[in-house]
């Protein structure tokens, strides 16, 4: 109490941003009682983590070159040099590595109103498991919660500091304890690039060799995967899909290589000071819904654990082909929605080209049906996106996919009923394209294929259109109206 005269409450700060350079500047409800009025600070731990982050990149580079001094392949007088010449990409990695986690916290603060019941879910799913104590983390109570949601208001910045901080410490403890950090993928890749060049180039056996390099990749993995895909991304996919937090990892994984996000994302940091901040965030959030809807597709249609590089392999060339023509396939409706979406950033400021690019990804999530189809049935690329497309268009399908995508995931059972009515839509229109495609013979081409299917199945298609008109004309299709429009759908195969 001898300091209580120097004390001032968060409410009374009359500047807009804070940045704690030291432990303790402020007590955890003071930051949150800055917050809720308006003030932006995040925690003492998340503006001060450079220094520890640069400590571990320093005793790691030491523990690889000393391993190799001991081996005689370097002398200590190289060793120093080496070191010295390191510190300005040292200092680049760590600032970059700081930025990208204080990045995801603002997208995750600008998701947190809508967010705020998944939030409050993931707040219990870790008391329940003993691993999270509210109190003395001074985390809203359920009644707080309850007050937050009437005001349309989610979870403050140092709330959601806490949250990240869980979502890291559980994913990297979970990843330790499993095989993952010993597969020859993350070795040549994640471990790799945590080495400041030349190190990689120069010892790659001995980077292989790095007595803590599990520790290395569960970490690096966790920041990659939490600073991409938020806080909640490994525990939705786990509540949706029921598989494990390694697994998603995985699947993360191949969703980043195979939609090229590393480059997405660089070209979004690239705007720095050029667009506004928000409009930034909201290429972010785009970009970060891909990879959850594209990880989610994986965890759903592929045996686990998933064999990493070759799955990229199988997709990625089909789904950078049909990016470059998404725009002539995709029906009439779904194109004016891209075209607006990427002429509304375009204005923001955003290049033309690279906003069409963003706007792309959520069409593009249908690639992944598309090249595996094409794969199965042997018939080209470019004729299965165009009777996909088709089809989708015929059917209604992409009005269908909008009405799911609206639903509510206020409870657990919500989530998962919209979990599970999207990704049978999405099995739905990917069985009815094989199907379609063995109708008639391989001469014809999509729109004749279609037709003939269509010909062939009048009476069902008849009363699937007709149910679905009935349903379009409601005032907000709810999860019966979708669910029984899905069967009829289904009831064409």
């Amino acid at each position: 109490r001898a300091n209580d005269a120097l004390r001032v409450n968060g409410s009374d700060l009359r500047c807009q941003v804070v940045g704690e350079g030291g432990n303790l500047g402020f007590t955890q409800l003071g930051r949150i009682e800055y917050a809720l009025n308006g003030g932006h600070i995040h925690t003492d731990a998340i503006d001060n983590s450079g220094g520890v982050d640069c400590s571990d990149h320093e005793v790691n580079i030491k523990i690889l070159l000393n391993a190799i001094v001991a081996n005689g392949d370097m002398t200590d007088k190289q060793r120093n040099t080496l070191l010295a010449e390191l510190t300005d990409t040292v200092a680049s990695l760590v600032l970059k590595n700081n930025d990208l986690q204080t990045q995801a916290l603002s997208i995750s603060r600008s998701l947190s109103p809508q967010l705020l019941d998944l939030h409050a879910r993931f707040i219990r799913h870790f008391e329940s498991k003993g691993q999270l104590y509210r109190e003395l983390e001074f985390l809203p109570t359920d009644k707080m919660l309850t007050e937050r949601r009437a005001a349309q208001q989610g979870l403050t910045s140092p709330e959601l500091c806490v949250l990240h901080a869980y979502s890291k410490i559980t994913l990297y403890k979970t990843l330790l304890d499993a095989d993952l950090p010993e597969e020859p993928y993350f070795i040549n890749t994640i471990l790799e690039n945590y080495f400041p060049a030349p190190l990689p180039e120069r010892f790659a056996e001995p980077i292989a060799q790095h007595r803590l390099h599990r520790e290395i990749i569960a970490t690096e993995l966790t920041n990659l995967v939490v600073n991409h895909s938020g806080i909640v991304f490994v525990y939705l996919l786990e509540e949706e899909t029921g598989q494990m937090a390694p697994d998603i990892v995985r699947a993360f994984m191949v969703a980043w290589e195979v939609f090229d996000m590393q480059h997405i994302w660089a070209e979004i940091e690239a705007l720095d000071n050029q667009i506004n901040a928000q409009v930034q965030l909201s290429l972010m959030r785009e970009a970060r819904q891909q990879i959850e809807r594209a990880s989610r597709w994986l965890l759903r249609h592929h045996r686990m654990p998933l064999d990493i590089a070759n799955t990229i392999n199988t997709l990625r060339p089909g789904v950078t082909q049909l990016a470059e023509s998404l725009l002539n396939l995709i029906g009439s409706d779904d194109r004016d929605t891209l075209e607006k979406t990427a002429h509304n950033w375009q204005n923001a400021g955003v290049p033309l080209s690279f906003a069409t690019r963003v706007a792309n990804l959520v069409f593009l999530l249908s690639a992944l049906d598309i090249v595996e189809v094409a794969n199965t049935t042997e018939v080209k690329l470019e004729n299965v996106a165009a009777l996909h497309f088709m089809l989708g268009t015929r059917l209604k399908l992409h009005w269908l996919r909008d009405q799911i995508g609206e639903l509510p995931r206020d409870n657990r059972w919500a989530a998962l009923s919209r979990s599970s009515l999207r990704d049978e839509l999405y099995r739905t229109h990917r069985e009815l394209t094989t199907v379609i495609l063995q109708t008639g013979t391989e001469t014809l081409e999509p729109e004749a294929h279609l037709e003939a299917w269509m010909e062939n199945s009048r009476t069902r298609l008849e009363r699937c259109q007709q149910v679905l008109s009935e349903i379009s004309h409601a005032e907000k299709p709810d999860l019966s109206m979708l669910s029984v429009a899905l069967r009829e759908i289904r009831n064409l195969l």
